[in-house]
């Protein structure tokens, strides 16, 4: 199903679960400002999902066991 879980480190994840693990679509936030949205499998990043990270950085592309795998496009936030 939906939800939401915070860690206590103030890390977030907002999307779907299955077995009480992120599943399916869904979206991270960690402490550090980076976020992820896109595709979980057994609670990791997998599938087809953006990255953003804190420092203006982004990569759109697959996933693999929480790893970019495949096709995907990486952009520094400096061009």
């Amino acid at each position: 199903g939906k939800g939401r879980f915070s860690w206590p480190s103030g890390a977030t994840y907002e999307g779907q679960f299955k077995d009480g693990r992120m599943d399916g679509e869904g979206t991270f936030i960690g402490i550090d400002g980076d976020t992820y949205r896109g595709h979980w499998l057994w609670g990791r990043k997998h599938g087809y999902g953006e990255k953003r990270y804190a420092n203006g950085d982004v990569y759109q592309g697959n996933w693999k066991a929480n790893l970019q795998d495949g096709n995907g496009r990486y952009v520094w936030s400096d061009g």
